[in-house]
């Protein structure tokens, strides 16, 4: 048996994800809202604080400010007016936009915030940045439940919930902080954690690389900002927070299902505002709690202003991943298709591993062909993996001579490459030549050089230290090489025919069973003997034993 996922750690080292475009929902105003997840799909943005629909972001959601009474949780106001809890401003309040997206490094969250009520009575109040002595001003807060692992225990979410900070100072300059533990929350003066206790929050700022945040904002007090946090980050917080140490195996698997699995996440969001009050002249703070509008989703586990867990009106999202370019496997040697019997194909997502789809396969119809010989399980792996076509509907040619271009060829069609994001100059081989992709992949990725600086030989017979080189350079591109440690091939009565610059690749080939020897009475390399269809499949077959084995 094949085991297909183990080759899709090889394929996510050695080839870029390419993200499929997702189309996100959109929502208006007190729309009605199914419970359907929100879709935060790929993003290629600039982080300017301006947030741009063209470079990816989800469509806007509505976030409005939803106020906690703080003697009373549950309390929710029917207007989108803030409380102010330390004057009396009954028109003030916030109205934002909120915005979500990812890439293979970072999850993206951004807003645009307007807080009405404030232009001619209040002034706005920056925060100073400062982790020492906490947030002084503005401050909003996003608290991730990733794969809404933590919703079941809502009682203990406000423990192990990582939240994460952005601030701004007055020169409009963002930072991002991550708190996830309640016991770093400063008292407040009840003694009770409070997370805007006396204007402060202890927090950690992330460094450069594991966040930035960009701020832009107006004399009014309005700001937006775009921020991301690394993955590392993230995945770090969940395994801390839960008092875990997590393996390099536990974080890897993390990623892939937080980035690929489209599991539902669950969010909340908290903001405050801080200001002057011109006429008391006096500082005051707001603590609003604030969510998507009324038709969100509810349970959502988030935390009032005094760090107590509540459930609220939150809303849930996922990493839109749709399946994009499909590798072949087969879930048993059961469903191999062989000389006598039909076959059963299964089609996988080559980023995320799914199943997608399923077919039946003929039995080998080649009649050039047969059982019992000794490329026969090399031939039916070939054939049920579509590595090889036929050269015709009912022949394979085993003995015609694989050409360079047929070689690379079948390396792409072995790791499932989408050849088309691929181009090269060699002079010799045009954009319309059914190998011309695969021969730049080929190029790219440093498989091969070619024959010199401009051709690259597609049609010329590929000889046997030639595919070892290729499979050389193939695993070097993969960074799991290793130099071989036998110097010379004892034994081989052709040593000497190898070709200078073909030795270690040969030598490596040796060593790792990927070429064996072409005599049963004599150890002979024939190392520049052309390499047949079904050597070429042989050979094809000898290596991916041997990765299967180093990897697995």
């Amino acid at each position: 048996m094949r085991n297909f996922k183990l080759l899709i750690a090889v394929v996510l080292t050695l080839t870029m994800l390419v993200p499929m475009a997702s189309t996100a929902a959109q929502f208006g105003d007190y729309q009605v809202f199914p419970n359907d997840p929100i879709e935060a799909g790929y993003v290629e943005p600039v982080l300017d604080g301006v947030i741009g629909t063209d470079e990816g972001w989800s469509e806007p959601l509505n976030i409005y400010a939803e106020p906690i009474n703080v003697l009373d949780p549950t309390y929710r106001s029917e207007k989108t007016t803030a409380v102010n809890f330390a004057s009396t401003s009954p028109d003030a309040g916030i109205d934002a936009k909120m915005y979500l997206g990812y890439d293979l490094e970072y999850f993206y969250f951004a807003a645009q915030i307007d807080k009405f009520g404030l232009e001619s009575q209040y002034l706005a109040c920056p925060s100073n940045l400062d982790a020492e002595k906490g947030f002084n001003g503005d401050v909003f807060m996003l608290s991730l439940d990733l794969l809404s692992i933590l919703s079941e225990d809502s009682a203990n979410y406000s423990n192990v919930a990582p939240r994460y900070f952005v601030a701004y100072d007055s020169e409009g300059n963002g930072a991002l902080y991550h708190d996830s533990s309640a016991e770093n929350l400063y008292k407040n003066s009840a003694g009770k954690e409070s997370l805007f206790a006396d204007f402060d929050l202890k927090a950690n700022r992330l460094s450069d690389e594991e966040a930035t945040v960009k701020v832009t904002k107006n004399d009014e007090g309005d700001w937006n900002f775009e921020a991301r946090i690394s993955f590392n980050v993230l995945i770090n917080d969940i395994f801390d927070n839960a008092g875990i140490k997590a393996t390099d195996d536990d974080f890897l698997l993390t990623y892939i299902d937080i980035l690929l699995s489209n599991k539902d996440w669950k969010a909340s969001v908290t903001y405050k505002y801080s200001g002057f009050d011109v006429e008391g002249v006096k500082y005051y703070t707001s603590a609003i709690y604030s969510t998507v509008n009324d038709s969100s989703l509810t349970g959502v586990p988030g935390q009032d202003t005094d760090g107590i867990s509540v459930e609220t009106y939150g809303l849930t999202f996922y990493l839109c991943h749709e399946h994009g370019q499909l590798g072949i496997g087969v879930e048993s040697e059961e469903d191999f298709a062989t000389f006598e019997k039909n076959g059963k194909r299964s089609y996988y997502c080559l980023e995320c591993g799914q199943l997608v789809k399923t077919e039946d396969v003929s039995k080998i119809p080649f009649t050039d062909v047969s059982a019992g010989t000794w490329y026969e399980d090399a031939l039916i792996r070939c054939y049920n993996f579509e590595y090889f076509k036929g050269t015709s509907a009912t022949t394979f040619a085993p003995n015609m001579a694989m050409t360079r271009g047929m070689f690379v060829q079948v390396l792409a069609n072995w790791m499932g490459v989408d050849t088309s994001a691929y181009s090269c100059n060699f002079t010799d081989v045009k954009t319309t030549d059914w190998y011309y992709g695969a021969v730049a992949w080929a190029y790219e990725t440093g498989v091969t050089k070619g024959t010199s600086d401009t051709t690259f030989s597609p049609n010329a017979a590929i000889t046997r230290e030639q595919a070892a080189t290729f499979f050389m350079n193939f695993t070097k591109a993969m960074e799991l090489y290793n130099a071989p440690t036998i110097t010379e091939f004892k034994g081989y009565v052709d040593a000497s025919s190898v070709s200078d610059w073909a030795k270690d690749g040969m030598l490596w080939a040796v060593e790792n069973g990927v070429i064996s020897s072409t005599s049963k009475d004599e150890l002979k390399l024939s190392p520049q003997t052309t390499a047949n269809r079904i050597t070429a499949a042989q050979m094809l077959c000898n290596y991916e034993d041997w990765l299967l084995a180093l990897i697995g």
